[in-house]
């Protein structure tokens, strides 16, 4: 029942309920599934029994009588029904399922890809399944190709989901067993929202379900990886998924695009809204019709805004693990990235790289004349000219010929005629004033000037205030 084959810790015979084994069918980490036969009668079934191992702590225990409580209320035909659940001698619980006849659709890949009728198909049952589920408030949390079965019957072959064992529910019924911060799910088909340990929803289905639809155009897992760490670095990390040509450029691309979004808000919130896109792909499939865009479907019309989630919100520990997982991943820090605190002032920057134009100004040459002069009423008539709001151009290029030699005045200028009319009456004051000056009294002022000095441009803000 789309378990990895090894062997069981049963022999053939062995007496479990109501319930003879036979053989196993194959291992997953917390349970061994097997073929069994209901006493007195030719009726076969799948039985799944607790590893023994487990009976230590109460965990386990708990998650086998959830996924039978979960199980029976999804009935569905596209949702592998509980036919029984009960407990071995030696306390260990077991779930009893109809035994399917098909292969799980982990074996079918190993084929190769899909044909993109089939894919639309099987993607239609699956999101019929988790539409079921979502709708009385269950999330899933480990879809992947090995819980999806793909069973033959009369009708040709058909999908059924697996194992509720980590299903949660979202009004209330997981009864604590998920703390915030515990990582459950398949790391390769785990949403980033799984692997920062954070409360997980409906769009952790969507996103999980978008993987294995991609794997099925392809044949290959989208996030490769040779061990776990690395899976966990690609899918906890803030760097969008690299998909396929074939994927992306397809029929189904811009439905695989929005569900494997790393953002939860961008994705669809619920299996109805996914499926209501996938079914008008399908229909366009093999037609010459180009693929259908994102503002072509109609999942964002079907769905009910009263019927959504509120996302939950990330947790401190997550969002380290977030930082770690884009440090590891050599990622952005966040989608949204800030330009950095110390840059220099964009207006200011290109005055300061030409070393020609503009010109200097006319008025630089005796500017160093004004301030010298001793009154204090009249020591404040040159600072307008660098703190009144003119242009930040303006501004900027005040202090820079200072450090340089005076030099003739330029025939023209954008900013000149103000400042010619403004410092023509400055220099008529400053003239008689130095006339009537004594030596003392200029050295005195001298050092005035010293002290309000412009300090370089570099420290000068784009209004030109001066900087603390």
């Amino acid at each position: 029942m789309g378990f990895d084959m090894d062997t069981g810790d049963l022999a053939p015979g062995t007496q479990i309920g109501r319930y003879q084994i036979v053989d196993t069918l194959g291992v997953g980490g917390s349970a061994t599934v097997y073929r069994a036969q209901l006493q007195n009668m030719r009726q076969m079934v799948a039985l799944k029994l607790m590893h023994e191992a487990h009976l230590e702590g109460n965990t386990e225990s708990q998650r086998f009588a959830r996924e039978a409580e979960v199980l029976r209320k999804l009935q569905h035909p596209h949702i592998v029904g509980l036919k029984d659940y009960g407990r071995a001698s030696d306390g260990r619980p077991y779930l009893v399922f109809a035994l399917l006849e098909g292969r799980s659709l982990k074996e079918r890949l190993h084929e190769g890809p899909m044909p993109l009728e089939q894919v639309g198909k099987i993607s239609i049952q699956v999101l019929r399944a988790l539409e079921k589920a979502h709708g009385m408030g269950i999330a899933h949390r480990d879809i992947k190709p090995e819980n999806i079965f793909l069973s033959r019957g009369v009708l040709g072959e058909m999908a059924q989901v697996l194992d509720f064992g980590l299903a949660k529910s979202t009004t209330g019924f997981d009864g604590g067993l998920t703390k915030a911060g515990t990582v459950l799910g398949t790391p390769r088909y785990i949403a980033p929202e799984q692997a920062r340990g954070e409360q997980v929803s409906f769009p952790a289905d969507v996103y999980s379900f978008g993987l294995v639809m991609a794997e099925m155009i392809t044949g290959e897992p989208v996030v490769k990886g040779s061990d776990d760490v690395q899976i966990y670095i690609q899918q906890g990390s803030d760097k969008p998924l690299v998909l396929d040509p074939r994927v992306k450029d397809g029929p189904f691309g811009a439905i695989v695009e929005r569900s494997i979004a790393k953002e939860p808000s961008i994705r669809y919130r619920q299996a109805s809204q996914m499926l209501a896109d996938v079914r008008v792909a399908a229909e366009n499939v093999g037609s010459a019709q180009a693929p259908m865009s994102e503002a072509e479907l109609e999942a964002t019309r079907m769905l009910d805004p009263s019927m959504a989630l509120q996302l939950s919100a990330p947790t401190e520990m997550s969002e380290k693990l977030r930082a770690a997982f884009n440090k590891a991943h050599k990622g952005p820090a966040s989608p949204v990235s800030e330009p950095p605190p110390h840059a220099p002032p964009p207006a200011v920057e290109p005055v300061r790289s030409e070393p020609a134009p503009p010109p200097p100004e006319p008025t630089v040459a005796p500017q160093q004349a004004p301030r010298t002069e001793p009154e204090p009423v009249r020591t404040p008539t040159p600072q307008p000219m660098v703190a009144t709001p003119t242009p930040p151009h303006v501004v900027a290029s005040l202090p820079q010929p200072i450090s340089t030699p005076p030099t003739p005045p330029p025939s023209s200028s954008p900013v000149s005629p103000p400042r010619r009319s403004r410092t023509g009456a400055v220099l008529t004051v400053v003239v008689v004033v130095l006339l009537l000056l004594a030596g003392a009294a200029i050295a005195l002022t001298r050092a005035r000037v010293t002290e309000s000095q412009p300090v370089p441009s570099g420290s000068w803000s784009v209004v030109g205030q001066r900087r603390a």
